[in-house]
């Protein structure tokens, strides 16, 4: 059973679609950037599920160079999001918080700065979020893929040849680094 969220109704319902061959699935339109929008579909989903023992927060705005809404969605919304639900995660006394970072949060990335400091700034709230929650027997960890070629990068030759020339230079000029919390026991 799982609930989830997007902004885009249709790709909402293809995903929730794709998800119900695996199980029961709810899904909300909701954009994370919205802080009223973020505690209704907590609120929604903890009704539908009579409560929530795992969060993934892939929350992100995708700001290249827009750091005010890229701050707004990706640290606040995550925020509320994580905050939100740790209400009801106290109620089990117990649960996990998975939080999507980026590898651009640790090795920059010119193109998009924005990006690359909000993953950092992600990092460093899951790390700070770990540490407070641990001793209710909630685990708060943050999950930093590589590099992924995406659909915007999809469409001619030229994108194509330059994204992949981006990554190679990317992959070039940084090492591979996982990015986790502390979790405390006791």
């Amino acid at each position: 059973r799982v609930s989830i969220c997007a902004r885009d109704a249709a790709v909402l319902a293809g995903a929730a679609e794709e998800l119900s061959a695996l199980g029961e699935v709810h899904h909300l339109v909701t954009d994370l950037g919205d802080r009223s929008q973020t505690v209704a579909f907590v609120e929604h989903s903890v009704e539908q599920l009579g409560g929530v023992d795992v969060v993934v927060s892939n929350v992100s705005a995708f700001g290249g160079k827009d750091f005010r809404s890229s701050f707004e969605v990706d640290i606040e919304g995550a925020q509320t999001l994580m905050r939100t639900a740790l209400e009801h995660m106290e109620d089990h006394a117990g649960g996990n918080i998975i939080c999507i970072g980026s590898r651009a949060g640790s090795v920059g990335v010119a193109w998009m700065p924005a990006y690359a400091a909000v993953k950092a700034a992600t990092v460093s709230m899951v790390k700070s979020m770990a540490i407070e929650v641990a001793r209710r027997g909630i685990r708060v960890n943050c999950v930093s893929p590589g590099d992924i070629v995406f659909e915007p990068f999809s469409g001619s030759g030229s994108q194509l040849i330059a994204a992949e020339r981006t990554a190679r230079n990317f992959l070039a000029a940084s090492s591979i680094r996982i990015e986790s919390s502390l979790t405390l026991t006791g």
